[in-house]
């Protein structure tokens, strides 16, 4: 009886702790196709940034991007709202420890990402006027082929803003890019 009265309470404390968190989709599989650095001298871009809104009571974003050469299509595209909804719900594991579970599909290609604090970095970074720009360490990953970064967030009453800078460190070679972000909050 003891065993069984031990494990209801598990059971318990796991579903109360799911119901506390919910995963919301900010970036859902958005494709960026970037030339490389010569090339966009004469047209396109090789940097691009993405507003990234995260939602009153946020305790951590999670972003994922993956690359792959341009007009190649992706093996297979990531449900991060899923995979990492299901990871919170049923495995009543801290976000950390779900997001280092996420298997993102395999990259080729390399790409840089930085997490840009305001629109005055944003403009900068896109201006390419390295140096200049500040960008949050914790969220940045140079040169990766595949990515999955956590940003821990502090609970605020209101919506905050950052952007995602992603550049291809190529001179030459065009790469799509895909990227996914959700904020886990707590209800």
């Amino acid at each position: 009886m003891k065993k069984i009265l031990c494990f209801f309470l598990i059971v318990c404390n796991a579903t109360l702790y799911a119901q506390e968190r919910k995963v919301i989709p900010i970036v859902s599989n958005e494709v960026h196709s970037l030339n490389g650095g010569l090339r966009s001298q004469f047209g396109g871009r090789s940097r691009v940034t993405i507003p990234v809104e995260i939602p009153p009571n946020t305790i951590g974003i999670c972003y994922t991007v993956q690359t792959h050469k341009a007009g190649e299509a992706a093996e297979k595209n990531l449900d991060l709202v899923l995979a990492l909804g299901t990871l919170i719900y049923t495995g009543n594991v801290e976000l950390a420890e779900a997001v280092d579970k996420i298997d993102i599909p395999e990259s080729l290609q390399t790409i840089d990402v930085y997490l840009l604090p305001s629109t005055n970095d944003e403009q900068k970074f896109l201006n390419k006027l390295d140096g200049q720009w500040r960008s949050f360490d914790v969220g940045n990953r140079i040169a990766c082929k595949r990515c999955k970064v956590i940003v821990e967030c502090n609970k605020t009453n209101r919506s905050q803003f950052v952007f995602l800078g992603i550049r291809n460190p190529s001179s030459l070679d065009a790469v799509d890019v895909i990227v996914n972000c959700v904020a886990v909050v707590q209800k």
